[in-house]
């Protein structure tokens, strides 16, 4: 039987669990091409599946997020762990406002650490959002994760060129 916590896609073809926003395929394993394939119907029902969630081995992979210019942290942005040998295996997180990131539930191996969207912002002042003051472009660099865990990443970005445009 299905559990609640354990959804069968529309295509019936994968099980998976969400788990801190990330998935488990069965019968425990978080790459999709070494999962299981089971076909459930309608209102049938499987039995006899162990699905076993392999929170053993499980690492954080912690750092910061600077201006290349000046060693500043950046302020905000996403950071993408992309395993190297399964482009399909990622694990997100975002920098928080001191520059640092976090990003949890990650097994050994061989990693693709990005940053995107990466900026700098005002801070909001009375009814007035706060407004992008720089802009950074995308950094990465290679990780490899065994079997501890892995702090003290530093990526730098660099600040975008704003280019401006009149017409005539």
């Amino acid at each position: 039987m299905v559990q609640t916590n354990v959804f069968a896609r529309d295509t019936a073809q994968e099980v998976s669990l969400s788990l801190n926003t990330q998935q488990l395929y069965a019968p425990g394993t978080f790459h999709k091409k070494e999962s299981s394939t089971f076909k459930i119907v309608g209102s049938e029902e499987m039995g006899g599946i162990a699905i076993t969630i392999p929170t053993r081995g499980m690492h954080l992979v912690r750092g910061s997020v600077v201006r290349q210019a000046d060693g500043i942290p950046v302020a905000h942005g996403a950071v993408h762990l992309i395993d190297a040998s399964d482009r399909a295996f990622t694990r997100n997180g975002h920098i928080a406002p001191d520059g640092s990131f976090e990003i949890a539930f990650v097994p050994s191996g061989t990693y693709r650490l990005r940053v995107d969207g990466a900026f700098d912002a005002t801070e909001a002042s009375g009814t007035q959002p706060p407004k992008v003051s720089h802009e950074y472009g995308p950094a990465e660099e290679e990780v490899t994760v065994s079997t501890n865990d892995i702090s003290g990443i530093t990526l730098q970005v660099a600040e975008k060129k704003t280019t401006l445009s009149f017409g005539h």
